[in-house]
């Protein structure tokens, strides 16, 4: 069963907590049918509405527009950072990666939208850091070849 976006009427999978479309907070899931709580009071599998088992909140499913971002966008922006200042591709490339996993979380709705900018951030600058030394790396290999050439 899809949610559907208030605000755009865009489809969204059953546990996306924010529109794929306009990025609205979904709120909460009507509950389909009231069960007993598990033994243990768990839920049924990772992800489970809290609706579903009759179990506390859980915002990160339900999609609370005030809880806390993520702290992949900051951590793909300081490893982009790192990477311009000394370790190139060592740690661009994980930028690039947890910029891009956030992005993905964000666009399936399962993350909060806050920080798209910053990911975008952390994506494009570790992409551009990495490229930008391999370029170096070959441009030294190259005059080191051209000097022992000459010599």
């Amino acid at each position: 069963m899809t949610r559907t976006c208030p605000k755009c009427n865009q489809p969204n999978p059953p546990d996306a907590a924010f529109c794929r479309n306009c990025a609205a907070a979904l709120g909460l899931a009507a509950p389909t049918q009231q069960q007993s709580p598990p033994v243990g009071g768990q839920a049924p599998y990772v992800g489970a509405p809290p609706q579903a088992y009759g179990g506390a909140q859980n915002f990160a499913v339900q999609g609370n527009p005030n809880a806390p971002a993520s702290q992949r966008p900051m951590i793909s922006v300081i490893l982009a950072g790192v990477a311009l200042l000394c370790c190139g591709p060592l740690t661009g490339i994980p930028a690039a990666i947890v910029a891009w996993l956030e992005l993905d979380a964000i666009k399936e709705g399962k993350s909060s939208p806050n920080g798209k900018t910053m990911a975008q951030i952390g994506f494009w600058g570790g992409i551009a850091v990495t490229v930008i030394h391999g370029i170096l790396w070959v441009l030294y290999l190259l005059f080191g070849m051209f000097a022992s050439m000459g010599g």
